[in-house]
């Protein structure tokens, strides 16, 4: 996946024909321009850029954290859809868990909320809760619910 990330962001840097862009520019390349995924993905996508260390910010701009002369970009080139694939604008976690655990959500979500009472926290937080505690791997989620998370605040 780092790897695709990469070819993503050198693309759209090449794109731009600019070393650093402002991350409304490239969110918006990445989604209007290219039409690759929405703007909340696209978004997302830049978080997780950033916290990976694959961009980096530079005064009030963004900027590739690696050499994107290095990187090659395949003739044709488009992402795969699991790259974008994990935002809530397509399908919420709750959904996500309910599908995964054959529980129907209106059930899930009294057992979720009986999780954030009890522990009291966020939504997000107690539907991984109860999805490890059912044997689900969420570990494709956390970093998402975590970037959710750290957006909030």
């Amino acid at each position: 996946m780092i790897e695709e990330m990469k070819v993503v962001i050198a693309f759209i840097f090449e794109k731009l024909g600019k070393r650093e862009v402002s991350p409304s520019e490239f969110y918006l390349c990445l989604s209007m321009d290219m039409r690759w995924c929405s703007v909340a993905q696209a978004k997302q996508f830049m978080s997780r850029a950033l916290e990976y260390g694959l961009l980096k910010k530079k005064n009030s701009n963004i900027e590739p954290a690696f050499s994107i002369d290095d990187v090659s970009i395949p003739f044709g080139f488009k992402p795969s859809v699991e790259l974008f694939g994990d935002s809530r604008e397509d399908e919420n976690l709750l959904s996500k868990v309910s599908k995964l655990s054959d529980v129907p959500e209106e059930k899930l979500l009294g057992e979720i909320e009986s999780i954030e009472k009890e522990k009291n926290v966020l939504r997000d937080v107690a539907i991984l809760l109860y999805a490890h505690k059912q044997g689900i791997d969420i570990s494709r989620y956390i970093n998402d619910v975590f970037i959710s998370i750290k957006s909030e605040a």
